[in-house]
């Protein structure tokens, strides 16, 4: 029982969840005191808890009561009982290393690496030490030996490039920072973090016991053909052309065959649909139509029901379900057809990365089409710059595939003859060609495929002509080569050519499918090419096999094959395997949500571990076709009885992870709807805690895309009003924290905290907002004695709105209908609000004064409505006058920045008569209060600018985020996770430690901080009490921009280039402290 709660323990560990962990491994230390690797995983957990994460690192020994203390204490105690105890030597480094204590580190981490001569990082740490003490030839000896341990651990490129750049050996240092960079898409790329599993293996907590594993099987892992279990055999075959696809049609659970021109007859094609016995030919309006090459499968409309689009000889069809079962042909004049009338292939992909399925076709009249979807039911034809588009040169087939590693989709489109053509995605609806990939170009090809079956980030590209299957891939320098892999019996004319690739024995590895003479071939890829010999897997062996499909229908056991011939279907089964889980992911939230991917989940890339093993699969094209599949992958777990975690990089470029999935069971996997980008939150001690506030410098968005490479501008201010009675002093200080939640960089110039004493009866808002027309805000503090309240409101579906509008309290007037094509956007919708006497005589100079939060696009989604027509319309103010005509008052004038806040903007004269207001916008905000204020000048204000008296970047994890009713977001600050999700944008970020130099005045010298990382602000509170009725409000004046990793952000990929304001500081200053601060180099997750 104590083995199994300790394991327990090792369990909660894996999940984050520290202080349960903790208190696991103590009660089992209490029991087991002298089981020192229960007390050194009791240690772990310590050093892991949250309450650490204040430690200064100021050289000095942390305090008694410090988590860090306590880890301490229990690894010291360990070694003076075992003193070569190889995990606590390690552990005690870490907390001196960590703690600004490398000569205490230093032999430690040398004792370790002396032990264990292959641990890489205890070698990295050992350098660490060395350069810490400036000691830079040896730092480079022992980052060399940590690289040559384990290339993958990728800190060790950037801090063996800051060695030699010290030793002014620059052109090795850049070198290195190249390797560096060329790991970011490797998932098994690992940097070294003061954080739970980026610190070693020898830092993460062991299990007690170990669990005997079942033997591999032997023997081939499919088993001998067996017809295909039809309800009705009586079916005419005629396979010559025919293609295979795989599809839940019927919405069942289960898969369905689609075979195209697979009879005799005129119309060819015949639906199977699964049934408890196996498939049952049957009537369906897709079969009916003739003519058909191939069937491409997805959700085109983004409704949660599979389409489909048919390839044919005589014009391409797209169907929809209109409602489940009921399939209703697309009206031509969509532009859905497009031109080809001898289709050969085509495919569903989200190829310009808005959020919806486009429609490639290659086909011999028309070569290559590329379909836009716009999402309103129209589809265009891509009119780029790359000449080759607007030929009509024949094309044969097509691999959709980022073959550059920068997130999106490019094009590889094969040609019956050489040269074929290679188009690289620039985004925005632009492409460049490619040169060559290592003589691909030239090459003659049937099929080709593009995996990661190596698992290194970078894609190999497998083609096959006439039995040779070839594969180029490119080396650390980015240079393509080929290499022969395999000499099979050449298919025979009449059979198609085909590639496929997936794990058929559940071991993780996959596995390439391809085409013979005498059916198909399944050919290992973990190995160097043979020379001679060609190494096969296993012979799928059928007489005159014409196509054939992999399927991946058995959660447990993995895929089967299924093949056509003239005999009619037959079936390979598994056989001899290891175990599999199968995924299907998916884009489509639920009802009420918007979509950020496109609901078939189809450009889903999936890096799978188990133990110590990656397996890479993906859901954009696994097969060569003809055709397109609608089916789960499988992936080998091995003995294992679940995937330790699987990292999902949807098509938006979101990454997301799941953790312990379950062999022998169908995962769909959702995206998460979760927010990916945002401004800094604010968090201020409120006498207990950090209580969440909101975000800020939303308005200092950088790159932030609003149409086809069009950027909105960023104002690199803001001014924030914190709610009464925060922050709370303690200490004679303020504090506050300026923390990146998301998957962004924040680049904060300055922060500074003014308190406002307001005479009794006085209350104050800011001219804020994030403004979209004139007037421009200035941040300028308003005063005002008297607050106008409608008597009524009415909500845009006539409701009573009233109380929503009345007061601050979280709940908003629900907004109008929302267009779920897109995020932030719903139909025209107002909210009108009525007075109970003329507003226009209320003399005075009039506020409107707002309260409420708003759901922010992003800039691909600006760039999907830009395309579909659909805009972004920021509210406009109308006043209705005595003559009963509305008039605009303000057009277009702005929205709350972000999260919950307020804005107040002046209003020009109103009409006479003015007793109703309307506010109009199509975007998702939410109005908590709105009401009109007088705003006066106030002498008796008094304003106190308090200085700042520390200020601290450091990692502190991130804040569980919950959501409201209305989307109203909180986060907790004490419930923290070390990891979220959110990669690192590559570049230097500034060091760990005292930034308040750089925080101090608006001079350009930025503090450069990113995911999961805080700048934590102390201010001297006023030395002026405040005494009942007056009231003291504080301001927090925010300096800075901030940038997402969209797809379609302005320099999205990168830190740099770095923004600055020309009207602050100079730049020789600037460049000085960051040259002392951005030191750091980070680049992914």
């Amino acid at each position: 029982q104590l083995v199994a709660l300790h394991n327990r323990g090792v369990a909660l560990m894996g999940q984050f969840n520290y202080d349960e962990a903790y208190r696991i491994f103590e009660q089992v230390h209490q029991a087991l005191p002298e089981n020192l690797e229960v007390q050194v995983n009791w240690a772990i957990a310590s050093l892991n808890r949250q309450g650490a994460v204040e430690e200064e690192g100021n050289g000095q020994p942390p305090k008694a009561q410090d988590p860090y203390a306590h880890a301490m204490g229990l690894l010291q105690d360990v070694l003076r009982k075992d003193p070569n105890h190889l995990r606590a030597l390690y552990c005690l480094g870490l907390l001196h290393l960590h703690g600004g204590r490398p000569a205490e580190a230093l032999p430690l981490f040398d004792q370790v690496a002396a032990a264990d001569p292959t641990d890489a990082y205890a070698a990295y740490n050992v350098g660490r030490c060395y350069q810490e003490a400036r000691e830079f030839e040896e730092a480079v000896l022992w980052f060399r030996r940590a690289l040559r341990n384990d290339p993958h651990l990728s800190s060790t490129y950037y801090s063996l490039s800051q060695a030699l750049a010290r030793l002014k050996r620059s052109k090795e240092a850049a070198s290195l920072l190249a390797d560096s960079e060329r790991l970011k898409n490797n998932p098994c790329a690992r940097p070294f973090k003061f954080v739970y599993m980026r610190m070693g293996p020898k830092a993460e907590v062991v299990a007690l016991g170990r669990r005997e594993q079942p033997p591999a099987p032997t023997g081939p892992p499919f088993a001998e053909p067996r017809p295909l279990p039809l309800a009705r055999d009586a079916l005419r075959w005629r396979p010559k052309g025919a293609s295979l696809t795989a599809c839940d049609v019927d919405a069942d659970g289960r898969l369905d065959l689609f075979a195209a021109a697979a009879l005799e007859g005129g119309k060819r094609s015949v639906l199977l649909v699964r049934t408890d016995t196996g498939y049952k030919p049957t009537p369906h309006p897709l079969a009916d139509v003739p003519d058909v090459r191939a069937a491409l499968w997805g959700d085109i409309d983004n409704d949660g029901l599979i389409d489909a689009y048919l390839c044919r000889a005589g014009g391409n069809q797209l169907w929809r379900q209109s409602s489940p079962g009921t399939w209703e042909q697309v009206d031509p004049a969509s532009g859905a057809a497009g031109r080809s009338l001898e289709a050969e292939d085509g495919a569903l992909v989200d190829i310009d990365h808005d959020g919806d399925l486009d429609i490639l076709v290659v086909s011999r009249d028309a070569g290559l089409e590329m379909l836009h979807n716009t999402q309103d039911g129209r589809f265009v034809l891509a009119d780029t710059d790359v000449p080759w588009f607007r030929h009509n040169e024949p094309a044969v087939g097509l691999m959709p595939a980022d073959l550059d590693g920068d997130r999106d989709l490019d094009l590889i489109v094969v040609r019956a003859k050489p040269p074929h053509h290679i188009y690289i995605n620039e985004r925005n609806w632009t492409w460049k060609e490619t040169i060559d990939l290592g003589g691909f170009r030239f090459a003659e090809c049937q099929a080709v495929l593009v995996a990661d079956a190596d698992v290194d980030g970078r894609p190999e590209l497998y083609a096959l002509h006439r039995g040779t299957v070839t594969r180029w891939q490119s080396d650390d320098k980015g240079n393509w080569q080929s290499a022969q892999l395999a000499a099979l019996e050449p298919a025979r004319a009449e059979q198609r050519p085909q590639l496929a690739i997936a794990d058929v024995s559940g071991t993780g590895r996959l596995r390439l499918l391809a085409s013979t003479a005498s059916g198909w071939a399944a050919i290992p890829l973990d190995g160097p090419p043979a020379e001679g010999a060609t190494p096969v897997t296993f012979q799928g062996k059928a007489r005159k096999l014409h196509c054939w499909l992999l399927l991946h229908d058995d959660p447990a056991a993995g895929p089967s094959v299924v093949g056509l011939s003239q005999g009619g279907m037959q079936q390979w089964g598994p056989a001899n395997r290891q175990r599999f889980v199968s995924l299907w992911p998916s884009g489509k939230h639920d009802s009420n949500m918007q979509l950020r991917s496109n609901a078939s989940g189809v450009g889903t890339r999936m890096a799978v571990r188990v133990g110590s093993r990656w397996t890479v699969v993906e859901s954009t094209r696994p097969a060569s076709g003809p055709g397109q599949s609608w089916q789960p992958v499988s992936v080998g777990m091995g003995p294992a009885e679940r995937a330790d975690f699987v990292r999902f990089d949807w098509s938006d470029g979101i990454m997301q992870t799941e953790i312990g999935l379950d062999a022998g069971k169908l995962h769909r996997v959702v995206e998460e709807n979760r927010q990916t980008s945002s401004c800094p939150l604010v968090f201020a001690w409120d006498g207990s805690g950090y209580a969440f506030v909101t975000d800020v410098l939303g308005v200092g968005g950088v790159g932030f895309a609003v149409g086809r490479g069009v950027y909105a501008p960023s104002r690199p201010w803001e001014r924030l009003l914190l709610p009464a009675g925060l922050p709370a002093p303690r200490g004679g200080r303020l504090s506050l924290k300026l923390l990146q939640a998301m998957e962004e960089v924040c680049y904060v110039d300055a922060a500074r905290l003014t308190a406002y004493d307001l005479p009794p009866g006085w209350q104050m808002v800011l001219d804020e907002r994030m403004a979209t027309a004139a007037p421009e805000p200035t941040g300028e503090a308003l005063f005002y004695r008297t607050l106008y309240r409608p008597d009524a409101a009415v909500g845009p579906g006539g409701e009573d709105a009233l109380s929503a509008v009345s007061d601050v309290d979280g709940v908003a007037v629900e907004p109008g209908s929302r267009d779920r094509r897109f995020v932030g956007r719903t139909f025209p919708w107002s909210v009108e609000l009525r007075f109970a006497e003329p507003l226009d005589r209320r003399g005075g100079r009039l506020l409107l004064i707002a309260d409420g939060w708003v759901e922010y696009p992003y800039s691909q989604t600006m760039f999907a409505a830009w395309q579909a027509g659909a805009a972004y319309e920021s509210p406009t103010l109308e006043a209705q006058g005595s003559d009963g005509r509305w008039q605009t008052v303000l057009a277009g004038f702005g929205y709350p920045a972000g999260m919950p806040r307020s804005l107040a903007i002046p209003l020009p004269e109103l009409p006479v008569g003015t007793q109703r207001l309307r506010l109009t916008t199509t975007m998702e905000i939410y109005w908590d209060r709105l009401a009109i204020g007088v705003a006066e000048p106030c002498p008796a204000a008094r304003r106190h600018e308090l200085p700042l008296l520390r200020a601290t970047l450091a990692r502190c994890g991130f804040p569980r985020r919950t959501m409201g009713p209305q989307r109203l977001p909180n986060y907790d600050y004490p419930r923290r996770s070390p990891f979220g999700d959110m990669r690192h944008l590559p570049g230097l970020y500034t060091r760990f430690g005292p930034v308040e130099e750089l925080v101090q005045a608006a001079d350009n010298a930025l503090v450069v901080c990113g995911a999961g990382e805080e700048i934590h602000m102390d201010f001297a509170a006023c030395n002026t009490p405040i005494e009942p009725p007056w009231t003291r409000r504080y301001v927090l004046e925010a300096e800075g921009w901030c940038k997402d990793m969209d797809l379609y952000t302005q320099h999205g990929e990168t830190v740099e280039p770095l923004p600055w304001d020309p009207n602050r500081g100079e730049l020789r200053r600037r460049d000085a402290l960051h040259a002392s601060y951005l030191t750091r180099w980070e680049s992914g997750d």
